[in-house]
């Protein structure tokens, strides 16, 4: 169903018809909410439908009247279930890349959008989440939208109780750990399920909260017939003291510099041609990228850039160089008339690159 909106109404002069196959659009309050609408795909990302987001991301970056964005799916069964696949597995090398290159240009829009963008999750989320460090770990839970059902009583306490059952593993307490995950997966395979995976001639019994976690309660020490049962035996033990975690100091080397520059004179490729004619005896112009996609050299001519342009600047064969060798190249940047706005440096450690590569590169 092709869905029809004026995707810029605040402006009368300057409506946009603007027509979708995969996504629905809703404008209120200047905030745009952007629904994946391939329900029966789980709402999966094909070229299509990556295409149809940037093209209201354009819109959102160009439309001061719109505040911020909503991206949620359609459907009761999930939220967007990543790339199609059915599409990557007919795509060749060459139509491959595009796509993958294409993907990561419209993510690139969502990350670095000036304005707020909001995940408003709707379908299965069963799974829990953790940040471990030596020195402390984060355990918590995956859930969906709740705040409309918060207090009834009829939440499914899954993500929260596979985060318990990470930490219950991070600190060495693997068979409890296991003994609770198999007795969810018998509650799992009992059919008991809460109102958000519960299927009719599926599921056997629609509880709430407290219901499931009494039935998981019950089945504690028991093991799944369906389903393969879980073990943690074979888990490694993360935690160390921060005496043992302590490392030998690495060789840390000066070997680049990020130069960012705020510019709106032309092209990838204008740029290019100037900046790199500026160089010293230890750095030259490696590439330049704009949110994240490398557009110079060989950048794609429909790549979407803002005036926030990154210059990488490397030393010939990743030798060390000095300070004094930034501060001359940022000098000749100046003198030839361009405003750099940040700098980061670039620095290798045992030889080993400690920043983040560009694409291509």
């Amino acid at each position: 169903m092709i869905f029809l909106l004026y995707l810029c109404p605040f402006h009368q002069r300057n409506k946009q018809m603007l027509a979708f196959d995969n996504i629905n659009l809703q404008i209120k309050d200047s905030i745009v909410t952007v629904s994946i609408n391939r329900p029966s795909k789980m709402n999966a990302l094909n070229y299509k439908t990556i295409e149809e987001i940037g093209t209201v991301m354009q819109q959102v970056y160009d439309n001061r009247e719109i505040k911020g964005v909503i991206f949620t799916g359609e459907g009761e069964r999930a939220f967007i279930a990543g790339a199609d696949i059915a599409e990557i597995a007919a795509l060749t090398e060459v139509s491959s890349r595009k796509f993958s290159e294409r993907g990561q240009e419209i993510f690139a829009m969502i990350e670095d959008c000036p304005k707020p963008v909001i995940a408003a999750i709707n379908g299965y989320a069963l799974g829990g989440s953790s940040n471990i460090g030596d020195a402390c770990a984060m355990f918590e839970a995956i859930h969906g939208s709740a705040p409309t059902i918060a207090g009834k009583g009829i939440a499914n306490p899954s993500g929260l109780l596979h985060g318990a059952i990470m930490m219950l593993v991070h600190i060495g307490q693997a068979e409890v750990a296991a003994k609770i995950h198999n007795a969810w997966l018998c509650t799992i395979e009992a059919g008991i399920h809460t109102g958000d995976i519960y299927k009719e001639k599926v599921s056997k019994k629609k509880v709430g909260t407290e219901e499931f976690a009494d039935a998981i309660i019950e089945r504690l020490g028991g093991t799944p017939h369906l389903f393969k049962t879980v073990s943690y035996s074979a888990a490694p033990r993360p935690i160390y003291s921060r005496e043992e975690a302590k490392q030998t100091k690495a060789k840390k080397e000066l070997v680049g510099v990020d130069v960012f520059l705020d510019w709106d004179n032309g092209t990838a490729n204008d740029l290019g041609k100037s900046i790199e004619q500026i160089r010293t005896d230890d750095l030259k112009l490696s590439m330049i990228s704009n949110r994240g996609a490398r557009v110079y050299p060989d950048g794609l001519p429909e790549t979407f850039c803002t005036d926030h342009w990154r210059c990488r600047y490397v030393s010939e064969g990743g030798k060390a160089i000095t300070h004094n060798s930034i501060i001359e190249l940022l000098t000749k940047i100046k003198q030839a008339g361009f405003d750099f706005i940040q700098t980061e440096n670039l620095c290798t450690f045992n030889g080993k690159p400690g920043y983040s590569m560009g694409q291509g590169e």
